[in-house]
């Protein structure tokens, strides 16, 4: 298990948006945008599918309403177009599927954990264990004190029953500087965060602030 302690950091949500236009074909234009939603740090798009990118694959591009492969178009995080490898035909509608990273809240007084699951394979006449195989991972944590505008509560709160009980909430990315357990110093990126317990007080300053338990299902990790 290695343990993670981090000081400051964002919560953020990727927030679905389309279908949504971004332009008619005229047979020869290859690029259209940009989308309406920009991400809260000004670059566009969301890395929906986890793997620390943001690429075509993130997305989803119609003509006429017709599906395209995302080898056939590019997109600009950084203009939030995209470029059709062949231009659409005149009259011809562009939309797209995509989602926009938002910042909902910060947080102070991190620590998580990640257990690997190694576990000893064994055999008769061995004392030691023949190899050492790797279980399924799990990510926990703590947050102190997390902090959200008022204005973004209900994006924070899972939706309840009938009975009041909270039912399936967002999946959030948590963003922060940690130190692990050798001291080394880098940047974590969690993803699929959701919260399992929290206490709550609201201040006077109208901000939202939280003590919540939370499980994660990915974890990135870069240099600062």
């Amino acid at each position: 298990m290695t343990v993670y302690k981090g000081w400051n950091g964002e919560l953020k949500l990727n927030i679905p948006e389309g279908p949504e236009g971004i332009g008619t074909g005229d047979g020869v234009q290859t690029e259209f945008g940009p989308v309406a939603h920009a991400n809260t740090d000004g670059s566009y798009f969301a890395d929906t599918d986890g793997d620390g990118w943001r690429t075509s694959l993130d997305v989803s591009v119609y003509l006429d309403g017709v599906k395209q492969d995302a080898t056939t178009y590019t997109i600009s995080t950084a203009t939030g177009t995209v470029t059709l490898a062949t231009p659409p035909g005149a009259g011809v509608a562009v939309t797209i599927d995509y989602a926009y990273e938002m910042v909902v809240g910060r947080c102070q007084g991190v620590s998580f954990d990640v257990d690997y699951g190694m576990e000893p394979v064994r055999v008769i006449g061995r004392r030691s264990p023949l190899l050492i195989k790797e279980g399924p991972i799990e990510i926990t944590g703590t947050i102190d004190k997390l902090f959200v505008d008022n204005s973004l509560v209900q994006r924070v709160e899972p939706a309840r029953d009938t009975d009041g009980y909270p039912t399936e909430q967002y999946a959030f990315i948590l963003d922060m500087e940690v130190t692990d357990s050798a001291g080394s110093r880098k940047h974590a990126t969690l993803k699929g965060v959701k919260f399992s317990s929290y206490s709550r007080e609201l201040p006077q300053d109208d901000f939202y602030s939280e003590s919540v338990d939370f499980q994660a299902t990915d974890i990135l990790f870069a240099a600062t």
